[in-house]
């Protein structure tokens, strides 16, 4: 389960048997950027790759890689998941730099807040930037994990003694 947060960072609750929830938000936030990019660019011409994709890209296309996602203990079983992203579009256009500068505008829009699971999640530390011909744009999604712990033996009967 998600929840909005007054913060912008998400809060999201399993148990430690729930491994689908926990490693599967990195997938559905994939998916949520992914849904964002198609509002404005259609399928028909501009792919997507989700994995690392060493050669062989066809343009125009963009990348999303999360590359150094981490892990911060709060306190108790409270966690918090940052996951920074890298978008990367290369463009087929004659005027590329023109091309790179209008999509990093329509990124910075899209991903300000996308949604999973039906909550919106803010973007943060978003920075676009052209490094050797390619856009490399930059946003961060956070969320707290709470987890859960597994259902400890439940005593059935119990003799309290009150005479000391």
């Amino acid at each position: 389960m998600i929840s909005s947060s007054m913060d912008s960072v998400t809060d999201v609750y399993c148990s430690r048997d729930e491994n689908t929830i926990r490693n599967g938000m990195m997938d559905k936030i994939i998916n949520g950027i992914v849904n964002q990019i198609r509002q404005i660019y259609d399928e028909s011409k501009y792919e997507i790759y989700t994995e690392s994709v060493e050669q062989g890209l066809k343009e125009p296309c963009f990348s999303i890689l999360c590359l150094s996602p981490h892990i911060e203990h709060i306190v108790g079983t409270r966690y918090k998941r940052t996951l920074p992203f890298t978008i990367r579009y290369w463009s087929d256009s004659e005027e590329t730099y023109a091309d790179e500068l209008n999509v990093s505008e329509n990124l910075e829009y899209l991903l300000k807040g996308i949604t999973v699971d039906g909550f919106v999640m803010h973007g943060k530390n978003i920075l676009g930037q052209i490094v050797d011909g390619v856009l490399q744009f930059q946003v961060t999604y956070e969320f707290f994990v709470v987890d859960k712990p597994d259902d400890e033996e439940k005593i059935e009967n119990c003799d309290i003694n009150t005479n000391a």
